[in-house]
């Protein structure tokens, strides 16, 4: 049997959480032949309930790392540990599907690539829509000149959720806690990967393009330390820039898109990147989510034909973007008298009216909300990224 046939042996860091979610996905591979599922690791020993017979459980990350030398490690763990355990693991000689975000700082990214490139250790980062066949297709596009020259680029997204939301664990809610980044604002976490969609485009337009400058407004409708609404403006270094906007208290659902203006046509990232169209003609493709885990164990066994989508320097801008949104501040309140409140399914529904069409001008216009003279609006701040590499 070729050593690429093998089935890799695989580890999951935060078997509770957004660990659950890769649960299914190993059961699966297990009974394809592709993976075999040997340890999971929690800090709450009751999490060994939760594992398929026959698979080890520790309390202690080092520890499963030594005893059972998995080929790969899932690290799903609050954002703040992802930097130690990544490093632990390909240490130990293991490949790394890190959830995202990947890391907190920049510094601590680029200290992850040199140690994969050291080691020769794969590191792959959850951002599913990077795996999805529309954004593949995408930045194809992009990068061929099938668009012609890129310029603007907008992310829009209007979402729904509850205060329940925010009791699903101890750091919801929080940019920081404790001392630790916990990263839970509204571009960084529950729709960071239309962001993270969007630094991909650029880049394939221009592989040099980084970050330079982020202008943020960040607002909160709740008493949460966090933002939960967001107006911003990426420029990169090629002149390039990203127009942000989001909430998370829509007064109606609408999926998040990245829409992307070339010189020769404009293409359209719909539907959590699930569907692409060109000039308003959507393309025949796949629109199943993408599954970055499959990608990486699909790529371990034959690298020579199967690329790695969602790399970890691949991803690099997107941590210089979250950096530079921790660095810009508390997220402003929102007054009471713009926002209205209900109940639904026994949890509080906050919306701020009028956020939908704010969204939506925001895109159009290319303007941040305080541009745009939203009654609730206020001018940000600028960070500069560009000390931060």
């Amino acid at each position: 049997m070729n050593s690429h046939d093998i089935p890799a042996t695989v580890a999951l860091i935060g078997v509770r959480g957004y660990g659950r979610s890769y649960l299914e996905p190993l059961t699966a591979h297990g009974a394809a032949g592709s993976a075999r599922f040997v340890a999971g690791c929690d800090v709450n020993p009751e999490a060994a309930a939760d594992l398929p017979a026959g698979v080890e459980f520790f309390t202690d990350h080092r520890s499963m790392l030594a005893r059972t030398r998995p080929d790969v490690t899932i690290v799903a763990s609050p954002p703040h540990t992802h930097f130690e355990m990544a490093w632990d693991a390909m240490e130990a000689g293991s490949d790394v599907m890190l959830e995202k975000p990947p890391v907190v700082s920049v510094t601590e990214h680029t200290q992850l690539i040199e140690l994969s490139r050291n080691r020769g250790r794969l590191c792959q980062i959850g951002f599913q829509g990077l795996a999805a066949e529309p954004m593949i297709r995408l930045l194809a596009l992009v990068a061929d000149g099938t668009l012609g020259e890129i310029g603007d680029i907008t992310v829009t997204g209007q979402w729904i959720r509850l205060d329940r939301y925010y009791q699903r664990s101890r750091w919801a809610g929080h940019r920081a806690l404790d001392g630790v980044v916990a990263a839970d604002g509204v571009a960084t976490n529950p729709l960071a990967h239309p962001v993270m969609n969007a630094l991909a485009v650029a880049q394939a337009a221009d592989p040099s393009a980084v970050p330079e400058t982020l202008e943020v407004e960040a607002y909160r409708c709740r008493d949460i330390a966090t933002d939960d609404t967001l107006s911003a403006r990426i420029r990169l270094g090629d002149g390039k820039r990203i127009h942000v906007a989001l909430t998370l208290c829509a007064e109606m659902q609408e999926a998040p898109v990245v829409t992307v203006y070339g010189t020769s046509g404009v293409a359209e990232l719909g539907e959590t990147a699930s569907v692409l169209s060109i000039d308003g003609e959507r393309l025949d493709l796949s629109t199943e989510r993408g599954r970055p885990f499959d990608n990486l164990l699909a790529h371990r066994r034959d690298p020579q034909n199967v690329p790695l989508r969602a790399s970890l320097q691949r991803t690099e801008a997107f941590t210089a973007f979250l950096e530079g949104m921790l660095a810009s501040g508390d997220p402003h309140r929102i007054p009471a008298e713009h926002l209205e409140e209900r109940d639904e399914d026994g949890s509080r529904r906050v919306i701020l009216a009028g956020i939908n069409a704010a969204v939506a001008d925001s895109a159009r216009t290319r303007a941040l909300f305080s541009e745009l003279g939203a009654a609730w609006a206020r001018p940000g701040v600028s960070v500069d990224l560009r000390n931060r590499r």
